[in-house]
């Protein structure tokens, strides 16, 4: 039991110090935090398509190349779109969900889609959904959350406590 809880603390702390290595852009934590990473995405599985991504890139950095193109590439892993000290986003996140925005108005476009219909909608997508999160603000619209919470009633409570003590 001590092994379980000390190795989820540890992998807690570590995900805490990945958040902030990301929020706050620090280029000299990613390659020994990707380290760190390294167990996991093998114990999850050795051809885990992030255990060879994570490799790929430490031994990219570590090759003998130009420091000054080493430096390129861990300051492009961060993306700082709204400005201010500790906003920075992963890039490969960005792009995430820039491609799943465009993703999202293709399949909008029905069956008879030309390729500039295409073109255009991908670059509208950003502006679009810019336009829907000032409407959900403004009309005080929550959105979508992405965890499963289920508020259980007194009479729910009353009968798990029931069932337990017996």
């Amino acid at each position: 039991m001590y092994n379980y809880f000390n190795n989820l603390a540890q992998w807690f702390i570590h995900i805490e110090v990945l958040n902030k290595t990301a929020k706050d852009g620090d280029i000299t934590s990613i390659i020994p935090n990707l380290l760190m990473s390294l167990p996991l995405f093998y114990n999850h599985s050795t051809l885990s398509k992030y255990l060879v991504e994570c490799i790929n890139y430490v031994i990219q950095l570590e090759v003998p190349i130009v420091p000054l193109m080493k430096l390129r590439v861990l300051e492009g892993s961060f993306v700082n779109v709204e400005g201010g000290r500790s906003n920075n986003v992963e890039s490969d996140l960005l792009q995430e969900h820039s491609v799943r925005k465009q993703k999202f108005l293709i399949k909008q476009l029905g069956a008879n889609k030309t390729q500039k219909a295409i073109e255009r909608a991908s670059a509208a997508a950003g502006a679009i959904a810019a336009i829907n999160d000032n409407i959900a603000i403004s009309l005080e619209i929550t959105p979508k959350s992405s965890r499963h919470i289920k508020h259980y009633h007194q009479e729910n409570n009353r009968l798990c406590r029931t069932c337990y003590k017996t």
